[in-house]
């Protein structure tokens, strides 16, 4: 005989030592027991049958009431058949467990539960009564074929094939039947439910025709259904899994359904819902038939109407969200109006859906959201895509007026005719293969364009067009500017690539990244352009246009690339990588670095080259006999270069580096120059390592603070300047403090000109550089000349200035000398010594210049020592003489004397001179006068004029022997 669980077999010995106890000792048969209990124990499955053996003991706990008095395991059949007597109770003594129950045909008992049951494979109930009163019913299998089921008041749970058939009676005891575990099948039988949960987890619950299932308000039913009875309710019906509305399915009461996934078999009208949401597969098949809500219908992942399906959109919106990539199948239906909202993944239209979208419609509800399009979106207004919109060739798009594609845009063979559009704007990539696309006035991309072979892309015939990133016409492809403007704009560095494209005019409006222009690219620019807000381009292409081409950032000039038709240049920064000539540009400037290139070679404008940064020359610079003018903060100069004329003026403080070791050579004008309070440095990028200048031709350099120079040309007078150590060939001068002035002699003949040289030098001597151009200085006071003659000196005009008069004077790095009798060409007329001074009102030359000027050569007759003994004489009385009121007895005294032009005596003329004194009335005594032979050449005698009648006589000093000399006249009246 099999032994059961232990619990049992302690059961069983204990009730048969009960029952023998009367004819043996109570402890022999005590022993007995203890020998069972040591017995060992069988864990095999086995059928344990009702026989009622513990008479009114209808426990099943009781041993005895079953065969082998042995109680039924966890892995035992508990049984009823038609002998099994009377009624059997699972009692609270009882484990509460069984694999299989089994009422079969004949038992006319009642199984009743005091305690919950699990039944862990079958329960199977043919006749009888089994009632679970309001304890826990835990089945697997239910079967019922006959007899009465009373289910438990509060949860009876079937985790897999529910059938009830023939004749059974069921009563829901108003509890609930929960159907979880697994799939199974459900044949009710028309029994009548009080409620029903569905929460298996796994498999179909296949609900049979005769299932009536009630599920109370908002049920959430889980696991896959497949549903060919009815299901009711109120409220919303959610269910996990896929739910299959079967052909001869129903649902009812509910307002609205919440699947996770959805198969339409049979027709089901949800016209009243006011919500149909499938998060996963939706298929209406060719048997099903369905009517939307007159609300929202919404549709998460694959969405299929098969060939043969009805469909009825019931004026309500159908929407497609989740997050799912799906394709979407209509089966050319009719919609009422159909929502992209969807966040994530990709929608795939197919051919044969047509999806009016309203007015301004989005595909989608996020940046990640896309959309294939292979059939007719239709609509008003602009349609927007978040993500990548794809058009394949059997795509239409109508009614719109406008197009936004976020996230790019494909078309693949596809014929787009946009040019009615209002708006058409791709932010990310555009890609078309084959086909045709006519775009708009104002269509811009922002994201990268490529057109590969076998694409048409025609722009407007006017208007703009603008493209941000990279841009590509491939082989084969065809891009037609008509009359448009294309715009390179936005902040990405991208490369364009033209491919055969005529373009009519081209703007480059980028703000930032390096537009690098192909070597297929010819972008006419127009007249006077500006490329670039802000960012660069690199050329290998031609840019054309007039005027001035102004560019910001930096401008790259490669191999292949061409400038054509501009007369001036206004660049950000440049860098020059090969051969460009700029020698017939009117204009030229650089805003940043300049950059000549390794091998290139760069030829210089003949006028004026502004440059505001940088200049470094790795390659050939070519001057042109032009200007180099640097007019940045903070430049530098690296390379060696050759210029023409370089100039730096500032006028706040700041510095000027050069590359150590370069040489910097200028040809014509070096002009280096700051202010007082702010000078220009000049330094080396090494310090203590010389930069190399070298002077060929004129400099002007003044506040500068020059080191580490080592100048091989001319050396460099710097005005107003620090020598800040290591250089030479430059002499650093302060301001001018005193002049210095010099003569061609020092002792001058009276009325000849001396050459002045004058200059004006620091407090240490040096001549100051900065005292240059014109100066107004003034000369002397000397004494003017016995005729009254004054000294003078010739302005830079030539013109003679008196002493005393102001004089403009030019300097010339603080030394101003005389050219062809300008500019300094001292006469002096009063003989003897003197001294020479000059200022310029600030500084002057101190105590002056000594000279000594002799007397010049005898050229005229003067008189001397003249009187009169009445009347008044003129002064000077000594070329010319008038007296007046010399009365009736008057008399006019003089000597004669030979002077040089200015009036100055002679001396030693030597013997045979004589002059003669005659008057045209009264009389004179004494007239002929003999000159000194020696020493001063004056007359030993005077002459005396004596008047005879009134009115004025003229007198005559004449030559009468020797050297004609200039006569003296006098006129005489009284």
């Amino acid at each position: 005989m099999p032994f059961g669980p232990m619990d049992e077999y302690c059961s069983r010995a204990v009730q048969f030592a009960a029952a023998n106890s009367r004819r043996r000792g109570a402890l022999v048969y005590l022993a007995f027991a203890l020998i069972l209990l040591l017995l060992p124990v069988s864990a095999d499955a086995a059928t344990r049958t009702w026989d009622g053996d513990c008479g009114l003991d209808t426990d099943w706990s009781c041993a005895g009431n079953w065969s082998g008095d042995v109680v039924p395991g966890p892995a035992d059949t508990a049984a009823f058949s038609a002998k099994s007597p009377g009624n059997a109770t699972v009692d609270s003594g009882y484990a509460g467990s069984v694999a299989t129950v089994t009422i079969n045909t004949g038992y006319a008992g009642t199984v009743s539960l005091a305690r919950s049951l699990t039944v862990s494979k079958a329960f199977t109930q043919k006749s009888g009564s089994f009632d679970a009163g309001s304890q826990a019913l835990t089945l697997k299998v239910l079967t019922l074929s006959g007899g009465a089921f009373t289910a438990s008041s509060g949860t009876t749970s079937v985790s897999s094939t529910l059938k009830i058939s023939g004749s059974p009676t069921f009563d829901a005891n108003g509890g609930t039947i929960e159907l979880g575990g697994s799939g199974g099948v459900l044949t009710c039988g028309g029994a009548v439910f009080n409620h029903v949960v569905f929460s298996h987890t796994t498999g179909t619950k296949t609900v049979g025709a005769s299932c009536s299932l009630p599920l109370g308000n908002d049920p959430d039913a889980s696991g896959p259904i497949k549903l060919n009875g009815s299901l009711s309710g109120s409220g919303t019906l959610a269910t996990s899994g896929t739910l299959t509305l079967g052909a001869g399915g129903a649902v009812s009461g509910f307002s609205a359904l919440e699947a996770e996934a959805l198969t339409v078999d049979g027709s089901y009208d949800f016209g009243g819902y006011s919500d149909l949401a499938v998060e996963k597969t939706f298929a209406l098949s060719s048997t099903g038939s369905l009517i939307a809500p007159a609300g929202t219908a919404s549709f998460g992942s694959k969405f299929t109407i098969a060939g043969g399906a009805t469909f009825n959109a019931n004026g309500g919106t159908v929407v497609f969200d989740g997050t799912a990539s799906a394709a979407l199948a209509c089966a050319n239906k009719s919609f009422s109006l159909v929502r992209f909202e969807h966040t994530a993944g990709r929608k795939t239209v197919g051919t044969d859906c047509t999806l009016p979208l309203g007015g301004n419609p989005s595909l989608g509800e996020d940046s990640s959201a896309s959309v294939t399009l292979n059939g007719t979106l239709s609509g008003s207004g602009t349609l927007t895509a978040p993500q990548t919109l794809v058009l394949n060739g059997t795509s239409t798009l109508s009614g719109f007026s406008g197009l936004t594609a976020l996230g790019g845009l494909t078309m693949a063979g596809l014929t787009l005719n946009a040019s009615s559009y209002g708006t058409f704007a791709v932010n990310g990539n555009y890609t078309q293969t084959g086909g045709t696309a006519t775009v708009p006035a104002g269509a811009d991309f922002n994201g990268q364009f490529r057109l590969n072979s076998g694409s048409t892309f025609n722009t407007p015939a006017a208007g703009s067009i603008s493209f941000a990133n990279n841009f590509t016409v491939g082989a084969g492809a065809t891009f037609d500017s008509k009359g448009a403007t294309v715009f390179f704009d936005g902040g990405h560095s991208s490369a364009i690539s033209c491919g055969a494209t005529t373009f009519a005019l081209v703007d480059f409006s980028n703000t930032s990244g390096t537009k690098t222009v192909g070597s297929s690219c010819s972008f006419p620019l127009g007249t006077n352009p500006s490329a670039g807000s802000g960012g660069s381009i690199t050329l290998n292409g031609t840019l054309s246009g007039a005027g001035t081409l102004t560019t910001t950032g930096t401008l790259t000039l490669s191999s292949g690339g061409k400038l054509s038709g501009f007369s001036g240049l206004a660049a950000g920064a440049l860098d020059v990588n090969a051969s460009y000539n700029f020698g017939t540009f009117s204009s030229f400037t650089v805003a940043d670095t300049f950059t000549i290139g390794s091998g290139a070679s760069f030829t210089a404008p003949s006028g004026t080259a502004s440059l505001a940064g940088d200049f470094t020359n790795s390659g050939s610079f070519i001057h042109n006999g032009g200007t180099v003018n640097l007019v940045g903060a903070g430049q530098a100069i690296a390379g060696n270069t050759t210029f023409n004329n370089l100039t730096k003026v500032v006028s706040v403080a700041d510095t000027l580096t050069f590359n150590a070791g370069n040489t910097q050579t200028v040809q014509g004008t070096l002009k280096l120059a700051g202010k007082a309070g702010n000078l220009l440095s000049l330094v080396s990028a090494s310090p203590g390592t010389p930069w190399l200048i070298d002077r060929k031709g004129t400099a002007e350099v003044s506040f500068v603070a020059v080191s580490d120079s080592t100048n091989v040309g001319t050396t460099i007078a710097a005005a107003e300047s620090v020598d800040g150590g290591g250089n030479t060939g430059w002499i650093a001068s302060g301001p001018a403090t005193k002049f210095v002035l010099a003569a061609a002699t020092t002792t001058p003949k009276a009325g000849e000109a001396d050459n002045l040289t004058i200059t004006a030098t620091d407090a240490k001597g040096n001549a100051s550089a900065s005292y240059t151009g014109s100066h107004n200085l003034t000369f002397g006071p000397v004494a003017d000349s016995p005729s009254g003659a004054h000294a003078t000196v010739s302005n830079s005009s030539g013109t003679a200035t008196n002493f005393g008069t102001a004089t403009a004077i030019g300097f010339t790095e603080g030394v101003a000398t005389v050219s062809a009798g300008k500019n300094g060409a001292m006469t002096l007329v009063k003989a003897g010594a003197t001294s020479i001074t000059v200022t310029d009102g600030s500084i002057t030359n101190g105590s002056g210049l000594a000279v000594t000027v002799s007397v010049g050569t005898a050229a005229r007759i003067a008189w001397t020592k003249a009187t009169v003994s009445k009347g008044t004489l003129s002064s000077p009385c000594l070329f010319t003489c008038t007296g007046t009121e010399l009365s009736s007895s008057g008399t006019f005294k003089a000597n004669v004397s030979i002077t040089d032009s200015s009036g100055n005596t002679v001396s030693n003329l030597g013997s045979g001179k004589t002059v003669s004194v005659t008057a045209t009335s009264g009389t004179i005594t004494g007239g002929t006068l003999t000159i000194a032979t020696s020493g001063p050449a004056e007359s030993t005698t005077q002459f005396t004029y004596a008047s005879s009648k009134g009115g004025a006589v003229p007198l005559t000093a004449a030559t009468a022997s020797g050297p004609v000399y200039t006569s003296a006249t006098a006129s005489m009246s009284r």
